[in-house]
């Protein structure tokens, strides 16, 4: 059974109009473009300013180039609220050349996925573009680790903004969807240009390949298991994250998902409880607080909520996965309004959380 929703019909235009201006430049390639593939690949690239931008067309944080390419363009793009979004407001596709996917950014804050396609317009790969401010590396206590100063998707860290939650992931998946578009509640989602996210309650095809090719379709549970991925022959939870980075870890160059034991060790115990502040729906885990993880004056934790279906029950809950897969679930750092703080939670594999990328 499929349900289909529209998370916004702030411009509804067909994906078939953006496809067809984005076809391969026959023309040579711009030197000027910023390569953000220059120190390594990845299935997200952050951009801090407008410009022309380029990335290579490779299957994750691999080598491995994409073949048969014949088109490009961007899927979706959001500010993360509610806000009306026009296409290209963030971004457009300018060519697909010499094995790089180049596009001119807008001074705009969002996120944004692109996808390239073969001649028949199937989806062969696609990257979330993080448009946000450099998120900065904070450094947490007992050689823990170190994490990023925001959820991925985030494009502020100013807490009780809808701006600091975030997008969603399913766990072993590398591409994210839209979260809600308030701190409090689930009846609002954040607002889209194009395209229509998917939810397939019982997919037919719970493949790593199908996900590949639908990066908008957030794949209910298969059949007897409440894991999004079939347990088929030769699947194999070593194609999804893992200690080491693969090519499906959404997070940007030089980052990955993190283990729970990062959480731990910070805390110095698995389960404890911190006073949580209602009116901005988050927690801070800074130098100052009852319950320091690092060296920082603020570690804000926002309240980013969950995704089962269509909904994102934003300001009761944080949830972040970490890649450690426990059967058809995964262990995740859990947070909620009644002061809880535990890394001692797992859950089903198909539900979308949020990622917090630590350093490799």
């Amino acid at each position: 059974m499929k349900k289909i929703f529209l998370f916004v019909a702030c411009a509804a235009l067909a994906l078939c109009a953006c496809l067809s201006c984005d076809k391969i430049s026959g023309g040579g390639t711009n030197d000027k473009a910023i390569n953000l593939s220059k120190e390594g690949t990845a299935n997200c690239y952050i951009v801090s300013e407008e410009g022309q931008y380029k990335f290579k067309a490779c299957i994750g944080n691999s080598a491995e180039r994409i073949q048969d390419v014949s088109a490009a363009a961007v899927l979706w793009e959001s500010y993360g609220t509610n806000e009306p979004i026009n296409v290209g407001d963030l971004l457009q596709i300018d060519t697909v050349a010499s094995g790089y996917v180049y596009f001119t950014a807008t001074s705009k804050k969002g996120n944004a996925v692109v996808a390239v396609m073969d001649k028949d317009k199937n989806i062969l790969w696609s990257w979330h573009i993080w448009m946000t401010d450099k998120p900065e590396d904070q450094r947490y206590s007992r050689d823990a680790g170190i994490m990023m100063d925001r959820n991925l998707g985030a494009t502020l860290t100013e807490p009780g903004t809808v701006e600091s939650l975030g997008l969603l992931y399913q766990w072993g998946r590398k591409d994210p969807f839209p979260n809600g578009a308030m701190i409090k509640g689930d009846d609002q989602p954040m607002c889209l240009t194009t395209g229509t996210i998917v939810y397939e309650q019982h997919p037919s095809s719970n493949t790593i390949e199908y996900s590949i090719a639908n990066p908008m379709v957030m794949m209910g549970p298969s059949s007897g298991t409440v894991d999004w991925l079939a347990h088929v022959s030769g699947s194999s939870d070593t194609t999804r994250w893992q200690k080491d980075k693969t090519i499906y870890d959404p997070c940007p160059v030089g980052y990955k998902v993190p283990e729970i034991s990062l959480w731990e060790t910070a805390m110095g115990t698995t389960k404890t409880t911190l006073t949580f502040d209602f009116d901005l729906r988050v927690f801070d885990f800074g130098r100052e607080s009852a319950l320091p993880f690092g060296f920082d004056d603020h570690i804000w934790y926002p309240m980013n909520g969950n995704g089962i279906t269509d909904k994102c029950s934003v300001g009761y809950y944080c949830y972040l996965w970490s890649y450690e897969s426990v059967g058809d679930d995964a262990r995740n750092f859990y947070t909620n309004y009644r002061d809880d703080v535990t890394t001692e939670y797992k859950w089903h594999k198909y539900v979308r959380y949020g990622v917090r990328c630590c350093r490799e």
